[in-house]
């Protein structure tokens, strides 16, 4: 009597598995992705820059993009960003800043890090992170920015 039941957990949670690792490997399958537009980069006239951390197969960046957008719309007088796809390591700003994602989130995707003007971290986020939360950890050190 006690075997089915686990016979039938087991069936359960291999079939969640198999359901979950198709999802995250083919996010595309599951939900249309809203389109999301990042402001031009050479509008932006801040001192400080934003460097960003994203690959296109990762559910959480994709998730943090709206509040990303929204963001770097709003302080373009305060930092100029930057984005890097941690797999295209041959662009011009990967070998520069990889160090910032090795040593800040482990690895960890996406990760977003505020560096002031000589380049010292100012900030970071790890994962998607709301909108509110980027603005409140930012605040102290952009409101300062004339």
């Amino acid at each position: 009597m006690r075997a089915f039941p686990t016979r039938a957990l087991a069936l359960l949670a291999l079939c969640l598995v198999a359901w979950l690792a198709t999802a995250c490997s083919n996010p595309g399958t599951s939900q249309p992705a809203e389109e999301v537009h990042f402001p031009d980069p050479g509008a932006a006239t801040g001192p400080y820059l934003l460097v960003h951390f994203t690959a296109d197969w990762c559910p959480a960046c994709q998730a943090f993009k709206p509040a990303l957008a929204r963001f770097e719309a709003e302080n373009l007088d305060k930092f100029r960003p930057l984005h890097i796809d941690v797999d295209k390591r041959e662009a011009p700003d990967f070998e520069k800043y990889i160090s910032l994602l090795q040593e800040g989130s482990e690895g960890a995707i996406p990760y977003t890090v505020l560096l002031d003007e000589k380049g010292t971290k100012v900030a970071d986020w790890v994962g998607a992170v709301p909108y509110e939360k980027l603005v409140e950890d930012s605040r102290p050190r952009l409101d300062k920015i004339p």
